[in-house]
C-alpha cells in the first residue's frame, strides 16, 4: 500500500512540476522578438583566451544545456566564462556570434536584433570593420556573447541563423556535409 501511494504521489508530482516550470517561462510575443543582454564583446581576443574561435569565416554557436556549455566555455574571457557559470539553462540560453579571425584590429560585432519565428531564431548582426588606414597589426577574434530570455515553447529541433547585411552567413547546428 505504502509503495501505490509513493507510485502515486510521483505521478502527480511529475505533470505539476512539469506545469509549473512552464508557467515560469513567458510567451513569445507577437513579433516573436526576444531579449537579450550582452555578457561579454570582444574586438581583440585572439591572444587573451584559454581556447578561441580561429576560423576566418562568421559563426553562430548557441549554449542551451550543460554539453554545450563545457565545449565552449574555454572560448571566452572571464567575465563571459562567469556570467555562463551563473546562466539558468531552464529559463534562458546564450549565443554567441564570431565574426572570424582577422589580421589587424578595428573590427567589431554587434548584435542588433534577434526574433524567432517557429523552429528558427534570426541573429541580426552587424560587422564593423576598419577605415581605410586599418587598424593595427595584429590577431584578432572579435565576438559578442549575449543571454537570451527564453520565450514560448522550446525544444529539440530549433535552427538558428546569423544574418549580416541581409544574407545568412552561419547557421547553428551547423548542417551535414
Amino acid at each position: 500500500m505504502k509503495r501505490n501511494f509513493s507510485l502515486l504521489a510521483i505521478l502527480f508530482l511529475i505533470p505539476l512540476y512539469a506545469f509549473l516550470l512552464s508557467a515560469c517561462i513567458p510567451p513569445l510575443p507577437e513579433d516573436g522578438s526576444l531579449t537579450f543582454q550582452t555578457l561579454e564583446q570582444k574586438n581583440d581576443a585572439a591572444y587573451s583566451l584559454q581556447e578561441q574561435y580561429t576560423a576566418l569565416e562568421p559563426a553562430l554557436i548557441v549554449i542551451e544545456n550543460e554539453e554545450t556549455l563545457a565545449r565552449y566555455e574555454g572560448w571566452f574571457g572571464e567575465k563571459g566564462r562567469k556570467a555562463l557559470s551563473k546562466l539558468n539553462l531552464t529559463t534562458r540560453l546564450a549565443l554567441a556570434v564570431f565574426q572570424g579571425w582577422k589580421t589587424t584590429g578595428g573590427y567589431g560585432v554587434e548584435i542588433e536584433r534577434i526574433t524567432r519565428a517557429g523552429d528558427v531564431v534570426t541573429v541580426v548582426a552587424r560587422f564593423a570593420e576598419p577605415g581605410l588606414g586599418g587598424g593595427a597589426n595584429a590577431i584578432t577574434s572579435p565576438y559578442q556573447l549575449v543571454r537570451v530570455d527564453k520565450a514560448g515553447a522550446w525544444g529539440a529541433g530549433i535552427t538558428y541563423e546569423l544574418v549580416v547585411e541581409g544574407n545568412v552567413v552561419a547557421v547553428f547546428p551547423t548542417p551535414e556535409p
